[in-house]
This record gives structure tokens, C-alpha cells and sequence, in this order.
């Protein structure tokens, strides 16, 4: 049996595999591929650069496997604490969250099948196909202009967002 130490050491790398590996799907990728409000420069850059969206794909992939093993990592550590509060831990963190985030990534993986020009894409126009891809591949995305800014954040949030922001931010959010 491992020591509380290993334990928590071992899940601080799994926290630092993701720290690596979640920024590159999450927001590089969308970053550089997704145009905001442009359907047709978004489907444009989704065929240029193809495998960027598959390196995208798989990061969050892989960031999602280690957040399985990060929470049985958590749950193993904070058992001895309580055990209700561990369990809960592994149910919201690995049954619901990683299921959501793989169905995401479907999302990906449609926008990459609407760009391809297979065949059974043929009843559809140019237009069509880029707007489609465009909504797939935006939707769960954050506004690729201005990342976590308070402009891309809901009217609803921005309270909660912009609080610790300058007051230009609060001021240009247009509430």
C-alpha cells in the first residue's frame, strides 16, 4: 500500500498531464481553426488543417482518460477521510463529467466528417456543409477572438467573471 504521500504526488502528476495536455484541444485548436461568425473561413481552415483538428481530437482524448484516473487517484486518497464525500467525488467527476466531455468531442469529429467531401455528402451545397461544420465545431468552443474574456462570457456571468477584472472590463461588457 501506498504511502498518503505517493498518493497525493501521483495525483499532482495526473493534475499536471492535464495542465499540459487540455489547453492544446481546449483552446489552441479552436483558437487557431475557428473563425468567429465566419462559417465558410471556419470549414476553410477545418480542411487546410485537418490533422490540427485530429492533434485537437486527441488531446481531448487523452486529457479525459487521465481525469478518470486523477479522480480514482482522488477517491483512493480521500477514502480514509470520508467516504461518502469520495464517492460522490468519483461520480461527479468521472461518471458524469468524462462521458459529457467524450460526447463533446463528437462534436469535433462531426465538423471533421463534414469537411472531408465524402460521398454521402454529395446532396448537400458547399454552404450547407460549411455551416454545419461551423456549428459543430464552434459549439463547444470557447469565442476563439477573445478567450475567456469577459465579452465571451454570458451576460448572466459576467458579474461573477468580470469582479476581479479591470474597470474597462466591466465598463466594454455592455451591461
Amino acid at each position: 500500500m501506498r504511502s498518503t504521500r505517493q498518493q497525493a504526488r501521483f495525483a499532482g502528476f495526473l493534475y499536471l498531464l492535464i495542465a499540459l495536455s487540455a489547453p492544446i484541444g481546449l483552446m489552441y485548436v479552436p483558437g487557431k481553426l475557428i473563425v468567429s461568425g465566419n462559417a465558410t473561413a471556419t470549414a476553410d481552415n477545418l480542411r487546410a488543417s485537418e490533422g490540427l483538428l485530429r492533434i485537437g481530437i486527441a488531446s481531448e482524448l487523452f486529457h479525459q482518460v487521465i481525469a478518470v484516473f486523477l479522480v480514482l487517484a482522488l477517491y483512493r486518497l480521500f477514502k480514509p477521510v470520508n467516504e461518502t464525500l469520495a464517492k460522490q467525488l468519483v461520480i461527479l467527476g468521472a461518471l458524469v463529467s468524462v462521458p459529457v466531455m467524450f460526447i463533446n468531442v463528437l462534436n469535433n469529429v462531426a465538423a471533421l466528417i463534414l469537411v472531408s467531401g465524402a460521398d454521402f455528402l454529395a446532396g448537400f451545397e458547399k454552404p450547407e456543409l460549411d455551416a454545419l461544420a461551423y456549428s459543430q465545431a464552434a459549439l463547444t468552443s470557447p469565442a476563439p477572438s477573445q478567450p475567456w474574456s469577459c465579452r465571451s462570457t454570458p451576460r448572466w456571468s459576467r458579474k461573477l467573471h468580470c469582479r476581479s477584472r479591470s474597470r474597462k472590463c466591466r465598463s466594454s461588457s455592455g451591461s
